[in-house]
Order: C-alpha cells, then sequence, then structure tokens
C-alpha cells in the first residue's frame, strides 16, 4: 500500500499541475517515495508540466519510461504524442495517437489531438474528420471545440468561420488562452494590430507564464503603436500592391508634368519606408526597457 506521504505527495503534484504551478507540481514529484515511480499518474504528472515548461525533451523521455510500466496507458500515450507535438515529430505524435485510438477509438480527445496532428501536418481533410468524429463524441467538450478552431485556422479557413468557432469555444470557456491567441493571431493575419495586440493582450493576461502567447503579444504591440499608423494601410492593403499603385501614380504624374505633386507623393513614399524599416527596431527596444522581455 502507499504510504501517506507519497499519497499526499502526488495528490499535491495534481493540484499544482491543475492550477498551472508546473514548477511545483515537479517539486512535489520529489518528495514521494521510489515506490510512486510505479505508477502512471506521477509519469503523466512529469510529462505534462516538463511540457509545459517546453522541456519536450526530457516530457518524451518520462512518457516513454511510463509507458514501459504502463503500456496501455491512454493518458500516458496521449501525453507522449502531445509532448513530440510540441518537438514538431509530428510522425512520432501521430503514431502516439494512433495507438491510443487503438484501445479507445471512442475517446473524443485523443480524436482532436490526431485532429490537430494532422492539420500541422497539411494533411487538412484528414484532420476535418477527425474534428467531426470528435465532435460528434463530446458536442460540447472545450478540447473539440478548441482544435475545430485550430484546425480551420491552419488550414486558412473563411475568417467568418474561424471567428465563429472561436466564439462557440469562448462561449464555454471564456478564458481559454488558446482561444483568445486565435483571436489575436487571425487578426494579425488580416493585418489589424491594433486589434491583434488587444487580443494577444487578453491571451497573455490569462496566462503570463506562455512565453509563445507572450511573445506574439509583444510583437502586436509594437505593430500597433501609434508612430506605425502611416504604415498599417500599407500593410494591410499589401506591400507590393500598394509599390505598384506608388509606381503608377508616379509615372502618370511624371507624364502630367505634375512636378510638384509627384515629389510629395515620392516624399510620402520614402517617409512610409523609412518607418516600415526604422520604426519596428525602435519601439521594440524601448518596449523592452518598459515592460522587459
Amino acid at each position: 500500500m502507499m504510504q501517506q506521504q507519497e499519497r499526499d505527495g502526488l495528490t499535491l503534484a495534481h493540484h499544482y499541475l491543475d492550477i498551472g504551478n508546473d514548477h511545483g507540481a515537479l517539486a512535489a514529484l520529489e518528495g514521494v517515495g521510489d515506490d510512486a515511480l510505479a505508477r502512471q499518474d506521477y509519469w503523466y504528472i512529469r510529462t505534462t508540466a516538463l511540457r509545459r515548461l517546453e522541456r519536450g525533451g526530457e516530457a518524451v523521455d518520462a512518457a516513454r519510461r511510463g509507458l514501459e510500466l504502463h503500456p496501455e496507458s491512454i493518458q500516458l500515450l496521449d501525453s507522449l504524442a502531445l509532448a513530440e507535438l510540441e518537438r514538431d515529430r509530428l510522425d512520432a505524435a501521430e503514431v502516439a495517437l494512433d495507438r491510443a485510438l487503438e484501445l479507445a477509438p471512442g475517446n473524443a480527445v485523443l480524436h482532436a489531438h490526431l485532429a490537430l496532428t494532422l492539420a500541422r501536418s497539411k494533411q487538412y481533410s484528414e484532420a476535418r474528420a477527425h474534428v467531426d468524429r470528435a465532435l460528434a463524441l463530446d458536442p460540447q467538450g472545450i478540447q473539440p471545440l478548441r482544435v475545430r478552431a485550430q484546425v480551420a485556422f491552419l488550414a486558412r479557413e473563411n475568417p467568418a468561420t474561424i471567428r465563429a468557432y472561436i466564439a462557440d469555444l469562448l462561449e464555454l470557456a471564456p478564458n481559454d488562452q488558446i482561444g483568445h491567441a486565435l483571436l489575436g493571431s487571425l487578426s494579425a493575419r488580416e493585418k489589424d494590430f491594433v486589434q491583434s495586440a488587444r487580443e494577444l493582450g487578453e491571451s497573455a493576461r490569462i496566462d503570463p507564464s506562455n512565453r509563445k502567447v507572450a511573445a506574439g503579444a509583444r510583437q502586436a504591440r509594437v505593430y500597433a503603436h501609434p508612430v506605425l499608423a502611416p504604415v498599417r494601410p500599407v500593410w494591410k492593403f499589401g506591400r507590393w500592391r500598394a509599390y505598384f499603385v506608388f509606381i503608377a501614380l508616379s509615372a502618370t504624374l511624371a507624364a502630367a508634368h505634375q512636378t510638384v505633386l509627384r515629389a510629395i507623393l515620392i516624399g510620402v513614399w520614402l517617409c512610409i519606408v523609412a518607418l516600415s524599416w526604422l520604426a519596428p527596431p525602435i519601439v521594440r527596444r524601448l518596449q523592452r526597457r518598459k515592460y522587459g522581455g
């Protein structure tokens, strides 16, 4: 029978994992005895905490050690797949999920994670099929709804469709960080950096420890800076498209002998080009001094 100290240590580690304190979860595991190493939940906690701390290689090793003891653990196979996915080892993630689905074909979360893996591999049709399967199994599941939005974003589906999927997710989970991050990323894709900065800032506020989201929020904040307001319409219109319009207008004014207007046009264009090149690194440096990171 497990000693009380070991049971308490695993309970504490579970608690830390649930509240997002991954360092605390790993520290709690250090306090359990050797007998706990035979338990599936020990390796699940360790794998998940290491993965969320972006220590992917260690997470994979922990999952594999757990699977040596519990080869048919759905939880550990799923954790292994997510750890491999974090390292962009998509084939390895797919193998782990296929094995898990052989053991639990009716598990909606596994179908959702396989959909995300396939979408990352650009296998969008197959990914959508697994999203549909996940939602059929659990129509109100947070993970299937989240992955449906992620797959749609990766597949570059209609922005209105992606926003509708995100809205469905946030209706059930208003503080879902990935949902808010997807909104911000979609706005950035549409070159609406002011809106993107707000949405990614909200995502970073939900979990400040997520370094990828925090970096995205900082980047969006740079491009949303007021000094870049004259440049943003050019980015939204398209740089090359704007360049060809500039060339066409310049040639038209030259042909019409509108020397002053042409000089003004060239001056404005050069100012915009200079701002687009020089302002972002300067703003980034100033914001780093102000906010850190």
